[in-house]
């Protein structure tokens, strides 16, 4: 009884260690943090409910803009031709994505629902935009 006392004393130590050495391993192991990680995505979204920042966004990235509180967040978004930009809308009406000259519109955006635009289909530049049954609304998307 005594030496099966002992072996499981040793088998709870033998296993202690291991767990050591395993969460030293976690610690020292390869980093996923796209700051240290040159193969993550980078993207730069701006402070969170200001209206005025100013997005960038690579091109293989598809960015998130939201409709609420009867406006765009955020207002300028600046992006490589061909990023994806997702609008959606948290408000409790329609809403639409309208360029000002034409390049782009959106139809009506039900509550919940997300319009995405594909700036492929755009030349580089500057387009302003705004929402058809409320023209106060309105955005600028830069295309780089």
């Amino acid at each position: 009884m005594k030496k099966l006392l002992s072996l499981a004393a040793a088998a709870l130590l033998l296993g202690a260690g291991c767990s050591a050495s395993s969460n030293t391993n976690v610690q020292t192991g390869t980093s996923v943090n796209p700051a240290t990680n040159p193969n993550a995505p980078q993207e730069n979204v701006g402070t969170q409910g200001d209206h005025s920042a100013d997005v960038q966004v690579d091109a293989s990235v598809q960015t998130a803009a939201t409709i609420q509180g009867f406006s765009f967040s955020p207002s300028s978004i600046t992006v490589k031709k061909g990023a994806k930009i997702s609008f959606t809308n948290h408000d409790p009406v329609t809403h639409t994505v309208t360029a000002d000259a034409g390049a782009f519109e959106s139809g009506s955006i039900t509550t919940g629902s997300t319009y995405t635009l594909d700036t492929s289909t755009l030349a580089a530049g500057t387009y302003t935009y705004h929402c058809t049954p409320h023209p106060n609304m309105k955005g600028t998307i830069i295309v780089q």
